[in-house]
């Protein structure tokens, strides 16, 4: 009998074996020791491989170039700082005059602490004239030598086409359109002009004083 119940239990194996290489489950009793609630082993012998989540790195965004409307803020800013910087100097103007006398008096030392103040600043004026005045007559004195240069190329003046393209769509050759003497743009470049580079800090689309204010020299078309 124990020799039947051997031969049987090896019959019932095999057929599980059969079972198995064929993809049936093999009968709950034949499981090796699984329990009920026991995980069944992936058929096959084979588990479903499950690939980790790949995380794409994200890319830093390069920071924008100005558009027009914060073109037209720089301009703005530039102007305001400029009327700031008169505001100031005439409010220590004021504070420096003599409150005593409204006529300078020599033996005052306020108001010899006035006039030397005015004078100080009549100096730094005609320092700046000086320079003006020097650089006119040095441009007279080449035109009376050789005659009015020629421009050789009157459409883009010597710009690249891609400079080119960002001065005339600057804000600030914008507001340079109502100036239109020489004097009146070398005043301006004394006001704005902080750089001899084509662009402004830290920009490559916005053209910077000096080459927005030559730009417009070139269109003027002066003799």
């Amino acid at each position: 009998a124990l020799f039947a119940q051997q031969q049987q239990q090896q019959q019932q194996q095999s057929a599980a074996a059969a079972g198995f290489a064929m993809g049936q489950p093999p009968p709950a009793q034949h499981l090796g020791g699984l329990g009920q609630g026991s995980e069944m082993p992936p058929m096959g012998g084979f588990g479903e491989s499950r690939t980790p989540p790949q995380h794409t790195p994200r890319r830093e965004s390069s920071p924008k170039a100005p558009n027009a409307h914060e073109q037209v803020r720089m301009a703005k800013q530039r102007r305001e700082e400029k009327m700031r910087e008169q505001a100031a100097e005439r409010e220590e103007a004021e504070k420096k005059s003599c409150h005593l006398h409204k006529k300078p008096k020599n033996n005052c030392k306020f108001c010899q602490r006035y006039q030397e103040f005015l004078k100080g600043k009549e100096d730094k004026s005609s320092i700046k004239d000086t320079g003006t005045a020097k650089a006119r007559r040095e441009s007279t004195d080449l035109m009376d030598r050789r005659g009015p240069l020629e421009i050789q190329n009157p459409k883009t003046y010597g710009f690249s086409p891609l400079l080119q393209t960002h001065i005339v769509e600057s804000a600030h050759l914008k507001a340079l359109v109502s100036l239109e003497t020489f004097e009146q743009l070398v005043e301006e470049m004394y006001q704005f002009a902080d750089s001899i580079e084509p662009y402004m800090q830290n920009s490559s689309t916005t053209p910077s004083a000096l080459f927005c204010c030559l730009y417009r020299l070139f269109t003027m078309g002066l003799d």
